[in-house]
């Protein structure tokens, strides 16, 4: 990820990308494109399964219609 100013980042796309909120677990937070036309709700949980293992769920809503999003969500989370 590119420089990050003021709580957000940049990516290759010049998607912008911000932290909403945390809690003990989770970690909500934003994806909107270069262009500003589509933006996207990400929601990470995270679980500790030992010492040394933690598990991690993630989910990532478009904000619009998508429907031939081109694997969009899965890339959201995915760079994340």
């Amino acid at each position: 990820m590119a420089g990050i100013v003021k709580g957000t980042w940049h990516d290759h796309n010049n998607d912008i990308y911000a932290i909403l909120g945390r809690k003990a677990r989770e970690l909500s937070m934003q994806r909107r494109t270069g262009s500003g036309k589509y933006t996207n709700k990400l929601m990470f949980m995270f679980e500790e399964m030992s010492r040394s293992k933690c598990k991690v769920q993630g989910c990532s809503e478009s904000q619009v219609t998508s429907v031939a999003d081109f694997s969009t969500n899965y890339y959201n989370l995915r760079m994340m």
